[in-house]
């Protein structure tokens, strides 16, 4: 199995696809696993921190994790599936803190189902957390996540107006990621949010 899947990630017509594709709907972690095959299918493989930050888990239910950190108790909660299923879990939320992470490198993807591109439906889903009465009082944290796969997708000139056709501005990475913030922040409820930007 090593050996084909090797073989496959060098195969000229495979890595021409895939560079075609790459910037679709694919996982971003493609690459990295088949650069890894060979050492990730090793009889003695173990894995290493990156191997496990690059991993993808598609969440449908929600997920509950306590850690300590600097002496202090954390529980952080993390709800998936679809948005149609937010009442089911969203009274969960009350008297907590929400951290909101938006994937600014989605700009140009679409969900599997219904097709609606990622992004908008990001914004949608972000203004009605918002706006619900669970998350009146307390502290927002708007983190925007994939810095690096954003700007490589720009350089790579995929335009932001595939997403916005509203957007007119250059497609460098500050102007389009000021638009796409203003986009968010743009909510129909007037709260403060802290903002952060990572890679």
């Amino acid at each position: 199995i090593t050996q084909s899947t090797g073989s496959l990630w060098n195969d000229e017509g495979v890595r021409s696809a895939y560079e075609i594709k790459k910037y679709g709907n694919l996982y971003v972690n493609t690459e990295y696993y088949f650069k890894h095959m060979s050492r990730i299918l090793d009889n003695t493989y173990c894995p290493t921190i990156q191997d496990v930050l690059w991993e993808r888990v598609r969440t449908n239910v929600i997920v509950e994790d306590t850690f300590t950190l600097d002496g202090i108790s954390y529980s952080m909660t993390l709800s998936g599936g679809p948005r149609s299923r937010t009442r089911k879990w969203i009274h969960c939320f009350e008297d907590s803190r929400l951290l909101f992470l938006a994937n600014l490198s989605e700009y140009n993807l679409t969900l599997e189902f219904p097709e609606d591109n990622r992004m908008l439906e990001s914004i949608r889903f972000f203004e009605e957390l918002m706006c619900s009465k669970f998350f009146k009082n307390i502290p927002i944290f708007l983190v925007f996540t994939h810095t690096d796969l954003f700007e490589e997708k720009l350089n790579a000139g995929i335009p932001l107006n595939t997403c916005f056709s509203d957007y007119s501005g250059p497609n460098d990475p500050e102007s389009c990621y000021s638009f796409i913030k203003s986009k968010f922040l743009n909510s129909k409820s007037l709260r403060d949010v802290y903002v952060h930007r990572i890679c």
